[in-house]
């Protein structure tokens, strides 16, 4: 509960609850304490200006430090059609801020979380684009981006060409490996990332020696229990040395 200027609706109490399901939505209830401070009136509630757009998590946190508490919530996002993970795998999160005026919570900012993911999938779709400029932004070596377009990682031809099968046995990765369904074939790659400047670019990436097992069974629809090392494959590989400066 907290102060919130106005005179008419002096107090707002704010309620975050989720279904119980772990892949449920997350739902949000605005109440405003009456003036003559008698009952609280609901300002918001789901289904009503109150649906937040995903399942995940959310909590008020004063940001500014004006005792007025914003909403921020992490949920989980639709990724581009271009890709395909396992169950166990990373996502992509929307990162959604809601700030408070009289008539209620409003969006004030949505963004994509930064992680490892994120920058893959922004980097292939860029190549899909065409917009090399700014995809070798996302690059430790910028002359790798040729190699890149050479493997066609950005045609579009095919709806989940690339699939991630698993990463490093983490909470948050820094290697990943993905299985692209290319226009020359299937090719795995393993993928390492480094944060730079306070975003993470890709550092390497290199195509394992092993064969794997049938992709399928690390689809979403046959996904392993947890996102680790397969049985029968062997950690990835160290990155190699950088063919560029940093």
């Amino acid at each position: 509960m907290w102060w919130t200027g106005y005179q008419d609706q002096p107090y707002s109490m704010g309620v975050i609850d989720h279904d119980r399901s772990p892949e449920g939505r997350v739902r949000m209830t605005l109440f405003r304490l009456a003036p003559a401070a008698y009952a609280w009136d609901i300002l918001q509630f789901p289904y009503q200006g109150g649906e937040l757009a995903g399942s995940g998590e959310a909590a008020w946190v004063d940001i500014n430090g004006d005792e007025r508490p914003e909403l921020v919530a992490w949920l989980r996002a639709s990724n581009d059609t271009l890709f395909d993970a396992c169950k166990s795998c990373p996502f992509i999160i929307h990162e959604q801020t809601y700030t408070e005026s009289r008539d209620g919570l409003q969006l004030h900012d949505m963004r994509v979380l930064p992680s490892p993911y994120a920058t893959f999938t922004l980097f292939v779709r860029l190549l899909g684009e065409g917009n090399r400029a700014a995809a070798v932004r996302l690059l430790r070596d910028p002359a790798r981006v040729t190699e890149a377009v050479t493997a066609a990682w950005g045609d579009r031809r095919r709806a989940k060409a690339w699939l991630l099968e698993y990463g490093e046995e983490e909470r948050w990765p820094r290697w990943l490996e993905f299985l692209h369904h290319g226009v020359k074939g299937d090719q795995r790659y393993v993928v390492h990332f480094e944060l730079k400047e306070g975003r993470w670019i890709i550092s390497d990436w290199v195509t394992p020696h092993h064969t794997g097992g049938p992709a399928a069974r690390d689809s979403v629809t046959a996904a392993p229990k947890r996102a680790g090392t397969p049985a029968g494959r062997s950690p990835a590989p160290k990155p190699a040395t950088p063919r560029g400066k940093p």
